[in-house]
Protein backbone atom coordinates (compact mmCIF):
# COMPACT_ATOMS: atom_id res chain seq x y z
CA UNK A 1 0.00 0.00 0.00
CA UNK A 2 1.27 3.50 -0.52
CA UNK A 3 1.50 6.09 1.86
CA UNK A 4 1.76 9.67 1.33
CA UNK A 5 3.45 10.37 5.19
CA UNK A 6 5.75 8.48 6.62
CA UNK A 7 7.12 5.84 4.45
CA UNK A 8 10.14 3.44 5.59
CA UNK A 9 13.52 4.06 3.37
CA UNK A 10 15.38 1.01 2.44
CA UNK A 11 18.44 0.22 0.13
CA UNK A 12 17.11 -2.81 -1.53
CA UNK A 13 17.94 -2.76 -5.85
CA UNK A 14 14.88 -2.55 -7.89
CA UNK A 15 16.92 -5.91 -8.97
CA UNK A 16 16.98 -7.64 -5.55
CA UNK A 17 13.27 -6.55 -5.37
CA UNK A 18 12.66 -8.78 -8.54
CA UNK A 19 14.83 -11.73 -6.82
CA UNK A 20 12.61 -11.71 -3.42
CA UNK A 21 8.98 -11.62 -5.45
CA UNK A 22 10.42 -14.75 -7.41
CA UNK A 23 11.61 -16.53 -4.21
CA UNK A 24 8.56 -15.77 -2.69
CA UNK A 25 6.98 -17.60 -5.43
CA UNK A 26 8.77 -20.31 -5.90
CA UNK A 27 8.54 -21.08 -2.19
CA UNK A 28 4.33 -21.09 -2.46
CA UNK A 29 4.47 -23.05 -5.65
CA UNK A 30 6.84 -25.75 -3.98
CA UNK A 31 4.40 -25.36 -1.05
CA UNK A 32 0.94 -25.91 -3.21
CA UNK A 33 3.06 -28.73 -5.43
CA UNK A 34 3.62 -31.09 -2.28
CA UNK A 35 -0.23 -31.29 -1.59
CA UNK A 36 -2.31 -30.65 -4.53
CA UNK A 37 -2.91 -34.26 -4.91
CA UNK A 38 -5.74 -34.92 -2.40
CA UNK A 39 -8.92 -36.65 -2.29
CA UNK A 40 -11.96 -34.73 -3.77
CA UNK A 41 -14.26 -33.53 -3.30
CA UNK A 42 -13.38 -31.66 -0.36
CA UNK A 43 -17.10 -29.87 -0.70
CA UNK A 44 -20.35 -30.25 -2.28
CA UNK A 45 -19.91 -27.02 -4.38
CA UNK A 46 -16.92 -28.82 -5.96
CA UNK A 47 -18.99 -31.12 -7.90
CA UNK A 48 -21.33 -28.32 -9.22
CA UNK A 49 -18.18 -26.82 -9.94
CA UNK A 50 -16.95 -30.22 -12.16
CA UNK A 51 -20.56 -30.65 -13.32
CA UNK A 52 -20.94 -27.64 -14.61
CA UNK A 53 -18.00 -27.66 -17.65
CA UNK A 54 -19.04 -26.85 -20.97
CA UNK A 55 -20.07 -23.20 -20.50
CA UNK A 56 -22.31 -21.81 -21.76
CA UNK A 57 -24.74 -24.58 -21.73
CA UNK A 58 -27.07 -24.15 -18.76
CA UNK A 59 -25.57 -26.05 -15.20
CA UNK A 60 -26.25 -26.88 -12.30
CA UNK A 61 -24.35 -24.95 -9.78
CA UNK A 62 -26.82 -22.96 -7.11
CA UNK A 63 -26.90 -18.91 -7.08
CA UNK A 64 -25.85 -16.87 -7.89
CA UNK A 65 -23.96 -19.12 -10.55
CA UNK A 66 -20.07 -18.16 -10.56
CA UNK A 67 -20.38 -17.86 -14.18
CA UNK A 68 -16.61 -16.63 -14.76
CA UNK A 69 -15.49 -19.42 -12.59
CA UNK A 70 -17.20 -21.85 -14.69
CA UNK A 71 -16.15 -20.37 -17.71
CA UNK A 72 -12.63 -20.07 -16.83
CA UNK A 73 -12.69 -23.73 -15.76
CA UNK A 74 -13.77 -24.63 -18.72
CA UNK A 75 -11.66 -22.43 -21.00
CA UNK A 76 -8.62 -24.97 -18.78
CA UNK A 77 -10.65 -28.01 -19.49
CA UNK A 78 -10.93 -27.85 -23.34
CA UNK A 79 -7.28 -27.01 -23.32
CA UNK A 80 -6.43 -30.52 -21.87
CA UNK A 81 -6.11 -30.07 -18.13
CA UNK A 82 -8.63 -32.20 -16.13
CA UNK A 83 -12.05 -31.60 -14.62
CA UNK A 84 -11.20 -30.89 -11.06
CA UNK A 85 -7.26 -29.56 -12.04
CA UNK A 86 -8.94 -26.90 -14.31
CA UNK A 87 -10.69 -25.13 -11.42
CA UNK A 88 -7.77 -26.39 -8.81
CA UNK A 89 -5.13 -24.95 -10.86
CA UNK A 90 -6.73 -21.63 -10.91
CA UNK A 91 -6.96 -21.48 -7.37
CA UNK A 92 -3.10 -22.77 -7.17
CA UNK A 93 -2.07 -19.88 -9.43
CA UNK A 94 -4.28 -17.07 -7.32
CA UNK A 95 -3.13 -18.34 -3.71
CA UNK A 96 0.32 -17.53 -4.96
CA UNK A 97 -0.30 -14.16 -7.02
CA UNK A 98 -2.01 -12.61 -3.75
CA UNK A 99 0.91 -12.72 -1.62
CA UNK A 100 2.96 -11.82 -4.26
CA UNK A 101 0.70 -8.69 -4.37
CA UNK A 102 0.91 -7.79 -0.80
CA UNK A 103 4.61 -8.21 -0.45
CA UNK A 104 5.32 -4.64 -3.22
CA UNK A 105 2.25 -3.36 -1.81
CA UNK A 106 3.74 -3.16 2.13
CA UNK A 107 7.11 -2.32 0.91
CA UNK A 108 7.33 1.68 1.93
CA UNK A 109 5.47 1.38 4.71
CA UNK A 110 6.65 -2.08 6.37
CA UNK A 111 10.52 -2.41 5.19
CA UNK A 112 11.63 -5.08 2.69
CA UNK A 113 11.94 -8.00 5.27
CA UNK A 114 8.25 -6.89 7.25
CA UNK A 115 6.50 -7.05 3.86
CA UNK A 116 8.25 -10.15 2.36
CA UNK A 117 7.37 -12.15 5.60
CA UNK A 118 4.14 -11.46 6.31
CA UNK A 119 3.08 -12.27 2.68
CA UNK A 120 5.14 -15.57 3.24
CA UNK A 121 2.91 -15.90 6.26
CA UNK A 122 -0.14 -14.94 4.36
CA UNK A 123 0.46 -17.64 1.61
CA UNK A 124 1.33 -20.17 4.15
CA UNK A 125 -1.65 -19.76 6.51
CA UNK A 126 -3.18 -23.17 6.91
CA UNK A 127 -6.93 -21.75 5.67
CA UNK A 128 -5.47 -20.26 2.58
CA UNK A 129 -2.88 -23.46 1.55
CA UNK A 130 -5.84 -25.65 2.34
CA UNK A 131 -8.38 -23.73 -0.18
CA UNK A 132 -5.34 -22.77 -2.56
CA UNK A 133 -5.29 -26.04 -3.51
CA UNK A 134 -8.85 -27.22 -4.04
CA UNK A 135 -11.75 -26.34 -6.76
CA UNK A 136 -13.10 -23.77 -4.24
CA UNK A 137 -13.48 -20.22 -6.09
CA UNK A 138 -12.47 -18.24 -2.40
CA UNK A 139 -8.82 -18.07 -3.38
CA UNK A 140 -9.23 -16.58 -6.53
CA UNK A 141 -12.11 -14.09 -5.68
CA UNK A 142 -9.53 -13.22 -2.91
CA UNK A 143 -7.24 -12.02 -5.52
CA UNK A 144 -9.26 -10.14 -7.00
CA UNK A 145 -10.37 -8.51 -3.70
CA UNK A 146 -6.95 -8.03 -2.98
CA UNK A 147 -6.24 -6.22 -6.02
CA UNK A 148 -9.35 -3.87 -5.30
CA UNK A 149 -8.07 -2.75 -2.08
CA UNK A 150 -4.66 -1.99 -3.25
CA UNK A 151 -5.89 0.05 -6.12
CA UNK A 152 -8.25 1.74 -3.99
CA UNK A 153 -5.65 2.66 -1.14
CA UNK A 154 -4.01 4.09 -3.95
CA UNK A 155 -6.70 6.00 -5.03
CA UNK A 156 -7.44 7.28 -1.75
CA UNK A 157 -4.77 8.22 -0.73
CA UNK A 158 -3.19 9.78 -3.68
CA UNK A 159 -6.67 11.21 -5.05
CA UNK A 160 -5.95 8.86 -8.51
CA UNK A 161 -8.29 9.27 -11.17
CA UNK A 162 -7.07 5.81 -12.76
CA UNK A 163 -6.72 4.17 -9.67
CA UNK A 164 -10.13 4.60 -8.99
CA UNK A 165 -11.63 3.56 -12.60
CA UNK A 166 -9.24 -0.02 -12.54
CA UNK A 167 -10.77 -0.61 -8.82
CA UNK A 168 -14.12 -0.24 -10.00
CA UNK A 169 -13.22 -2.17 -13.20
CA UNK A 170 -11.87 -5.21 -11.59
CA UNK A 171 -14.30 -5.49 -9.16
CA UNK A 172 -17.16 -5.09 -12.07
CA UNK A 173 -15.76 -8.70 -13.89
CA UNK A 174 -14.04 -10.03 -10.98
CA UNK A 175 -17.73 -10.45 -9.31
CA UNK A 176 -18.37 -13.12 -11.75
CA UNK A 177 -16.14 -15.26 -9.62
CA UNK A 178 -18.33 -14.20 -6.94
CA UNK A 179 -20.98 -11.83 -6.96
CA UNK A 180 -20.53 -11.05 -3.38
CA UNK A 181 -17.70 -9.26 -4.17
CA UNK A 182 -19.56 -6.32 -5.47
CA UNK A 183 -21.44 -6.37 -1.73
CA UNK A 184 -17.90 -6.49 0.31
CA UNK A 185 -16.23 -4.34 -1.74
CA UNK A 186 -18.44 -2.44 -3.61
CA UNK A 187 -19.02 0.24 -0.60
CA UNK A 188 -15.13 0.50 -0.76
CA UNK A 189 -15.22 1.71 -4.68
CA UNK A 190 -17.73 4.25 -4.13
CA UNK A 191 -16.11 6.04 -1.35
CA UNK A 192 -12.78 6.33 -2.75
CA UNK A 193 -14.25 7.37 -5.99
CA UNK A 194 -16.05 9.63 -3.97
CA UNK A 195 -13.19 11.20 -2.71
CA UNK A 196 -11.52 11.80 -5.68
CA UNK A 197 -14.67 13.88 -7.37
CA UNK A 198 -18.09 13.30 -8.53
CA UNK A 199 -17.96 12.23 -11.83
CA UNK A 200 -15.94 9.62 -10.67
CA UNK A 201 -18.42 8.30 -8.36
CA UNK A 202 -21.05 8.07 -10.99
CA UNK A 203 -18.53 6.48 -13.24
CA UNK A 204 -18.22 3.92 -10.81
CA UNK A 205 -21.17 3.39 -9.67
CA UNK A 206 -21.47 2.69 -13.45
CA UNK A 207 -19.55 0.23 -13.88
CA UNK A 208 -20.31 -1.62 -10.82
CA UNK A 209 -24.13 -1.69 -12.00
CA UNK A 210 -23.08 -2.59 -15.48
CA UNK A 211 -20.85 -5.50 -14.17
CA UNK A 212 -23.89 -6.86 -11.85
CA UNK A 213 -26.63 -6.61 -14.67
CA UNK A 214 -24.03 -8.32 -17.07
CA UNK A 215 -23.65 -11.34 -15.02
CA UNK A 216 -27.04 -11.67 -13.69
CA UNK A 217 -28.32 -11.58 -17.34
CA UNK A 218 -26.03 -14.78 -18.40
CA UNK A 219 -26.81 -16.40 -15.55
CA UNK A 220 -30.27 -15.79 -16.06
CA UNK A 221 -29.97 -17.87 -19.36
CA UNK A 222 -27.68 -20.25 -17.84
CA UNK A 223 -30.31 -21.21 -15.37
CA UNK A 224 -32.82 -22.08 -18.22
CA UNK A 225 -31.94 -25.83 -16.81
CA UNK A 226 -34.82 -26.78 -14.99
CA UNK A 227 -33.15 -29.02 -12.99
CA UNK A 228 -30.71 -25.84 -11.25
CA UNK A 229 -31.35 -25.20 -7.94
CA UNK A 230 -33.35 -22.33 -7.05
CA UNK A 231 -32.42 -19.16 -5.96
CA UNK A 232 -35.90 -19.11 -3.32
CA UNK A 233 -33.64 -22.48 -1.97
CA UNK A 234 -30.48 -20.61 -1.78
CA UNK A 235 -31.54 -17.39 -0.01
CA UNK A 236 -33.54 -20.10 2.33
CA UNK A 237 -30.37 -21.41 3.11
CA UNK A 238 -28.81 -18.24 3.92
CA UNK A 239 -31.17 -16.61 5.98
CA UNK A 240 -31.60 -19.81 8.31
CA UNK A 241 -28.29 -19.13 9.72
CA UNK A 242 -29.35 -15.64 10.20
CA UNK A 243 -30.61 -13.26 13.13
CA UNK A 244 -33.72 -12.84 11.44
CA UNK A 245 -34.46 -16.52 12.10
CA UNK A 246 -32.15 -17.29 14.60
CA UNK A 247 -32.13 -14.89 17.08
CA UNK A 248 -28.49 -13.34 19.06
CA UNK A 249 -28.04 -16.88 20.37
CA UNK A 250 -27.93 -18.79 17.68
CA UNK A 251 -28.11 -16.19 14.74
CA UNK A 252 -25.45 -13.62 15.80
CA UNK A 253 -23.10 -15.56 18.56
CA UNK A 254 -23.43 -18.78 16.59
CA UNK A 255 -21.59 -16.67 13.85
CA UNK A 256 -19.59 -14.76 15.53
CA UNK A 257 -17.99 -18.41 17.62
CA UNK A 258 -17.91 -20.43 14.13
CA UNK A 259 -15.85 -17.26 12.16
CA UNK A 260 -13.52 -16.65 15.21
CA UNK A 261 -12.92 -20.82 15.14
CA UNK A 262 -12.26 -20.86 11.79
CA UNK A 263 -9.65 -17.49 11.79
CA UNK A 264 -8.49 -18.90 15.03
CA UNK A 265 -7.51 -22.06 13.49
CA UNK A 266 -6.04 -20.42 10.48
CA UNK A 267 -3.67 -17.71 12.42
CA UNK A 268 -2.36 -20.43 14.98
CA UNK A 269 0.38 -18.92 17.44
CA UNK A 270 0.34 -15.86 14.94
CA UNK A 271 -2.98 -14.98 16.57
CA UNK A 272 -1.50 -13.13 18.93
CA UNK A 273 1.01 -11.00 17.38
CA UNK A 274 -2.09 -10.19 15.03
CA UNK A 275 -4.73 -9.40 17.25
CA UNK A 276 -1.82 -7.19 19.05
CA UNK A 277 -1.77 -5.15 15.61
CA UNK A 278 -5.60 -4.89 15.22
CA UNK A 279 -5.48 -3.39 18.60
CA UNK A 280 -2.71 -0.76 17.55
CA UNK A 281 -3.75 -0.62 14.10
CA UNK A 282 -5.50 2.93 14.50
CA UNK A 283 -3.24 4.84 15.98
CA UNK A 284 -1.73 7.53 14.11
CA UNK A 285 1.55 5.77 13.70
CA UNK A 286 -0.38 3.27 11.29
CA UNK A 287 -0.43 4.63 7.40
CA UNK A 288 -4.15 5.71 6.72
CA UNK A 289 -4.10 3.59 3.50
CA UNK A 290 -4.25 0.40 5.68
CA UNK A 291 -5.94 1.99 8.43
CA UNK A 292 -9.34 3.51 7.25
CA UNK A 293 -9.92 2.05 3.45
CA UNK A 294 -9.20 -1.71 4.60
CA UNK A 295 -11.10 -2.27 8.09
CA UNK A 296 -13.39 0.07 7.75
CA UNK A 297 -14.76 -0.08 4.59
CA UNK A 298 -12.66 -3.09 3.10
CA UNK A 299 -13.45 -5.60 6.45
CA UNK A 300 -17.05 -3.91 7.35
CA UNK A 301 -19.24 -5.11 4.85
CA UNK A 302 -18.40 -8.67 5.19
CA UNK A 303 -17.92 -8.80 9.05
CA UNK A 304 -21.29 -7.26 9.49
CA UNK A 305 -23.06 -10.52 6.98
CA UNK A 306 -21.36 -13.53 7.86
CA UNK A 307 -22.10 -11.85 11.85
CA UNK A 308 -25.38 -10.82 11.22
CA UNK A 309 -26.64 -13.27 8.51
CA UNK A 310 -24.31 -16.04 7.13
CA UNK A 311 -21.06 -17.98 7.33
CA UNK A 312 -20.71 -21.43 7.09
CA UNK A 313 -17.90 -22.80 5.65
CA UNK A 314 -13.66 -22.18 6.63
CA UNK A 315 -13.29 -20.21 2.77
CA UNK A 316 -15.38 -17.32 4.40
CA UNK A 317 -12.64 -16.69 6.79
CA UNK A 318 -10.40 -15.83 3.68
CA UNK A 319 -11.60 -12.23 3.38
CA UNK A 320 -9.65 -11.19 6.56
CA UNK A 321 -6.15 -12.67 5.82
CA UNK A 322 -4.79 -10.10 3.41
CA UNK A 323 -6.04 -7.28 5.68
CA UNK A 324 -4.95 -8.99 8.71
CA UNK A 325 -1.33 -9.32 7.18
CA UNK A 326 -1.06 -6.02 6.38
CA UNK A 327 -1.56 -4.68 9.59
CA UNK A 328 0.88 -7.38 11.02
CA UNK A 329 3.84 -5.91 8.45
CA UNK A 330 3.38 -2.81 9.67
CA UNK A 331 1.56 -2.50 13.39
CA UNK A 332 3.31 -5.24 15.23
CA UNK A 333 6.43 -3.64 16.72
CA UNK A 334 7.79 0.31 16.55
CA UNK A 335 11.05 -0.94 14.94
CA UNK A 336 11.03 -2.51 11.31
CA UNK A 337 13.64 -5.35 12.76
CA UNK A 338 11.55 -6.97 15.47
CA UNK A 339 8.80 -6.10 12.81
CA UNK A 340 10.77 -8.48 10.50
CA UNK A 341 11.38 -11.10 13.09
CA UNK A 342 7.71 -11.55 14.31
CA UNK A 343 6.60 -11.78 10.66
CA UNK A 344 8.89 -14.60 10.00
CA UNK A 345 8.24 -16.36 13.12
CA UNK A 346 4.32 -16.42 11.91
CA UNK A 347 5.65 -17.87 8.82
CA UNK A 348 7.32 -20.59 10.32
CA UNK A 349 4.65 -21.28 12.91
CA UNK A 350 1.82 -21.59 10.38
CA UNK A 351 4.14 -23.92 7.77
CA UNK A 352 4.66 -26.05 10.46
CA UNK A 353 0.95 -26.19 11.84
CA UNK A 354 -0.22 -27.06 8.37
CA UNK A 355 2.23 -29.82 7.72
CA UNK A 356 2.93 -31.40 11.27
CA UNK A 357 -0.34 -31.52 12.40
CA UNK A 358 -2.04 -34.82 13.30
CA UNK A 359 -5.10 -34.68 12.07
CA UNK A 360 -6.79 -38.09 12.22
CA UNK A 361 -10.76 -39.38 13.24
CA UNK A 362 -9.65 -41.27 15.58
CA UNK A 363 -9.96 -39.02 18.43
CA UNK A 364 -12.37 -38.44 20.50
CA UNK A 365 -13.95 -35.12 23.06
CA UNK A 366 -12.35 -31.83 22.45
CA UNK A 367 -9.51 -33.58 19.91
CA UNK A 368 -12.76 -34.89 17.65
CA UNK A 369 -14.47 -31.16 17.35
CA UNK A 370 -11.07 -29.56 16.27
CA UNK A 371 -10.23 -31.92 13.56
CA UNK A 372 -13.86 -32.04 12.27
CA UNK A 373 -14.54 -28.68 12.27
CA UNK A 374 -11.65 -26.73 11.69
CA UNK A 375 -8.21 -28.74 11.79
CA UNK A 376 -8.87 -30.58 8.44
CA UNK A 377 -7.62 -27.91 6.75
CA UNK A 378 -4.16 -29.39 7.20
CA UNK A 379 -1.81 -31.06 5.21
CA UNK A 380 -2.97 -34.59 6.79
CA UNK A 381 -6.64 -33.34 6.57
CA UNK A 382 -6.20 -32.76 3.11
CA UNK A 383 -4.47 -35.54 2.02
CA UNK A 384 -7.88 -37.38 3.84
CA UNK A 385 -10.26 -34.97 3.23
CA UNK A 386 -12.35 -38.07 2.37
CA UNK A 387 -12.80 -39.17 5.66
CA UNK A 388 -13.59 -36.14 7.46
CA UNK A 389 -17.48 -37.65 7.12
CA UNK A 390 -16.79 -40.07 9.92
CA UNK A 391 -16.46 -37.35 12.50
CA UNK A 392 -18.17 -34.71 11.11
CA UNK A 393 -22.31 -33.85 11.15
CA UNK A 394 -23.62 -30.87 10.14
CA UNK A 395 -25.48 -29.27 13.14
CA UNK A 396 -23.92 -31.73 15.46
CA UNK A 397 -21.94 -28.96 18.01
CA UNK A 398 -24.16 -26.11 18.06
CA UNK A 399 -27.92 -27.37 17.60
CA UNK A 400 -30.64 -25.25 16.53
CA UNK A 401 -34.07 -26.78 15.80
CA UNK A 402 -34.91 -26.95 11.95
CA UNK A 403 -38.19 -24.51 11.86
CA UNK A 404 -39.56 -27.11 9.17
CA UNK A 405 -39.31 -30.22 10.61
CA UNK A 406 -38.75 -29.13 14.35
CA UNK A 407 -36.07 -31.05 14.98
CA UNK A 408 -32.17 -30.60 15.25
CA UNK A 409 -30.84 -31.00 11.32
CA UNK A 410 -29.90 -27.85 9.93
CA UNK A 411 -28.19 -29.75 6.63
CA UNK A 412 -26.86 -26.15 5.90
CA UNK A 413 -24.65 -25.72 9.23
CA UNK A 414 -21.27 -27.15 9.19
Amino acid sequence: MTNTGTAISHSSTPTRRVLRTIALGLLLLAARIATIEHPWPVHGDELEFVAALGFPRPYPVHPPGYVLWIALGTLLNAMGVGAYASFASLSLVASILTPMLLYPALRCVAGEGAAWWSALAMGLNPLWWFCGVTAWNYVAANLVAAIVLVVAAVGWTQRRTPAVRLAAAVLAVGAGLRFDLLMWFGPLVLWTAGRVGRRELIGAAAALVAGAACWMVIGSVLYSDANAPSLAYTLSVVRSTSVIDRGLVDGLLRNVVKLAAYLGWGFGLGAIPIAYSLIVGFRSRTPPAIRLPLFVLGVGPVLAFQSLVHVTEIGHALWYLFPAYALLAVSCSRRPRRRTWIAAAVAVASAVQFVAYPWGTDVTGWRRVLNAKVAFASAAGLSRIDQRGRIHTPNDFWGVPDRSTNDTSVTAQP
